[in-house]
């Protein structure tokens, strides 16, 4: 694909689509999905099955002798145990750092060598070279590979199309298809985590209080059935949820993530050329310093992108 004009399609600017990145960009994104979805699946079912054995340990159920939710119980601990030998061994969430950490390297690397930013400027020397070799560094950091690989070219056609338009062009496209969109994309989140937090911490105090009133009533010897294991184990539940998906501190560290780049974009709409590289530098930064917090927190080391 090639560009004859700097006139922005359809009345924007110039971009990239997804299919635009390297390859290693979709390859990395995919796995990083696949990784996540195993992860959350997993840790789902085995909550769920925490529950149902606290359920069918609370009640009696008998069938000729055979104490049926005993069984129950018996089955779905095993399937929790089961589950939780399968997220230590076939490790998904490490897929899913890595592959996130990978592809978030591959697409700062990808706009600063399509603005013409550093550490790929305009009148560099084998800069082709250059990010064929800072890929290479991050191909060494991807060893969790869990997705089918993509077809594909690491330097696609619109990549050295958009590098080859004017200073305006690529602005534009960085401003709107870079910051922007990753502002859009936090600011999303931001509102996301913080609605889901909620949620969950609220159901989690609605099952404290429920197996409140019911070891009352027990106490009182209204009912006869123990249920305070089940609605502890629900809240517990709720809780790792939150906890896993790190819904408080991403709520906040989105928002700010947000009102950085806005102030990011601000200053990159008008900006001249000789101050580009500073600019570009700061946006990265900005997007950087999140991503690179997200993967301490989960154990991620990664080569810097600058």
């Amino acid at each position: 694909m090639s560009l004859t004009t700097d006139l922005p399609p359809e009345g924007g600017p110039p971009t990239l689509a997804e299919g635009d990145f390297p390859n290693l960009y979709r390859l990395a994104d995919a796995t990083s999905m696949t990784g996540r979805d195993k992860t959350f699946w997993r840790n789902r079912w085995y909550l769920i099955a925490l529950a149902v054995g606290a359920f069918a340990g609370a009640v009696t159920w008998t069938i000729r002798s055979q104490d049926v939710m005993g069984w129950i119980a018996v089955v779905a601990f095993m399937a929790a145990t089961g589950l939780t030998v399968w997220l230590a061994f076939g490790k998904p969430d490490v897929a899913w750092y890595q592959g996130r950490a990978a592809a978030e390297s591959v697409k700062s690397l990808t706009w600063c060598y399509v603005t013409g930013a550093d550490p790929f400027p305009l009148n560099a020397v084998d800069v082709d070279q250059a990010f064929i070799d800072r890929l290479r560094q991050i191909v060494g950091e991807l060893n969790h590979v869990d997705a089918p690989v993509p077809p594909g070219d690491q330097i696609t056609a619109r990549m050295r199309a958009l590098r080859a338009m004017s200073f305006t062009a690529r602005r534009d496209a960085y401003v709107v298809g870079r910051i922007e969109d990753q502002q859009h994309w936090y600011a999303t989140k931001a509102d996301f985590h913080r609605k889901r937090g909620r949620q969950l911490m609220s159901g989690a105090v609605v099952s404290s209080v429920i197996g409140l009133a019911l070891g009352l009533l027990r106490a009182e010897g209204v009912i006869d059935v123990d249920f305070l294991g089940l609605f502890a184990t629900i809240g517990a539940a709720l809780i790792a949820e939150s906890q896993l998906r790190q819904h408080s501190f991403n709520a906040t560290a989105y928002a700010l993530a947000a009102q950085e780049l806005g102030m990011a974009a601000s200053l990159a709409k008008n900006a001249r050329e000789s101050a580009w590289p500073r600019l570009v530098g700061e946006a990265e930064e900005a997007i950087s310093r999140e991503h690179t917090m997200w993967c301490a927190r989960n154990g991620i080391v990664t080569a810097s992108n600058g």
